[in-house]
């Protein structure tokens, strides 16, 4: 009985030194970040808040996607950035994707177009555009538009940003509350981030990166 309790003590010893090791390589980790921290926090700080820049750009500006689209009874792939995208109106199968500026396809640079035709359904390219389900809502079924491009009004979604006559009926939408409330929310997001990119965190990165400059001279 007693060599089984003496067995059981240095098994129960021997896993208490291993977590203590452990924690010791924890510890010192940890030690060596404060310390870069304490003597580099400038290039620290410039460097964290590049990262946190980065992040937010990839919410309110995307990287480009590739739409596979028909043009003049063509089929053709447009690189599209999702930022660029006002709307996307679905008209039976067809979606059609109006963009703020016109753009050409990935394989000719003359033919160039600011309205795009696609039969992916509306599920899939939420998924390409948005991922993050942060720049656009759904004001009505078949209906995926930019919050950039938006502003509620009496439970209306107006723009002023389609020019296209057969469009211009969705410049002007009608919504319930519930969707209203969630429009808000991510119009009042998208333009604190926004707020944030263009003015306080450059600012600050501005402020750190000449002091860096002026720290090496």
């Amino acid at each position: 009985m007693k060599k089984e309790s003496l067995s059981g003590l240095k098994k129960e010893n021997t896993r208490l030194k291993t977590k203590i090791k452990q924690l010791e390589k924890i510890v010192g980790s940890q030690k060596s970040i404060i310390t870069e921290y304490e003597t580099n926090w400038h290039l620290k700080l410039f460097n964290d808040l590049e990262i946190i820049l980065q992040q937010y750009t990839l919410l309110t500006d995307p990287p480009p996607v590739k739409i596979k689209t028909s043009f003049k009874n063509h089929a053709a792939h447009y690189e599209v950035k999702p930022a660029n995208i006002i709307g996307i109106y679905s008209k039976g199968r067809t979606k059609q994707i109006l963009l703020d500026v016109a753009i050409a396809n990935s394989g000719s640079s003359k033919s160039q177009t600011n309205i795009l035709y696609t039969e992916s359904n509306l599920e899939e390219l939420q998924k390409l555009i948005d991922p993050g389900d942060f720049l656009f809502s759904l004001p009505k079924r078949g209906i995926f538009t930019n919050v950039k491009y938006h502003n509620l009004e009496d439970n209306l979604l107006i723009t002023d940003t389609i020019t296209i006559p057969s469009l211009m009926k969705f410049g002007n939408i009608k919504v319930d509350s519930k969707i209203a409330d969630e429009f808000i929310k991510k119009k009042k997001a998208y333009e604190h981030i926004s707020s944030l990119q263009k003015n306080q965190l450059r600012d600050i990165l501005n402020a750190i990166n000449k002091s860096i400059t002026n720290f090496e001279k």
